[in-house]
């Protein structure tokens, strides 16, 4: 019975129930071997996409957390230099009032004290 199904599916004069010949099916079968190629490549494609994203998530949240850590180390930073900012405005303030109040006997305190600091530095190397 199956041969008699199969010569009466095939039709008359090489035809199929499709009313395609046997190239017509043969390229038929053929497109759908490609798509079916096609797809299993995309679907490989999709999975290394998949991949690549999920690394690309993992390198921006270490590169987010790094910029934190950055960010926190400029901030103490930046307070070290405004204390050490108003440090030097204080010193300057004070020697601007040196100077204004200058007289020659604080001149000769400061090259005094100018001098006896080199010789215990100079002293202290020997």
């Amino acid at each position: 019975i199956r041969g008699r199904f199969d010569s009466d599916m095939s039709g008359r004069n090489g035809r199929s129930l499709l009313g395609l010949d046997d190239d017509s099916n043969k390229r038929l079968l053929y497109a759908e071997e490609t798509e079916d190629v096609f797809d299993r490549e995309t679907e490989v494609d999709l999975e290394r996409l998949g991949h690549k994203v999920a690394e690309m998530k993992n390198v921006s949240s270490a590169i987010e957390i790094e910029i934190t850590d950055s960010m926190r180390h400029i901030d103490d930073l930046n307070e070290g230099f405004s204390s050490v900012q108003s440090a030097l405005d204080a010193s300057y303030k004070r020697l601007k009032q040196l100077q204004n109040t200058a007289s020659t006997r604080h001149m000769c305190y400061l090259i005094l004290f100018i001098v006896v600091v080199f010789l215990v530095l100079y002293l202290g190397f020997l």
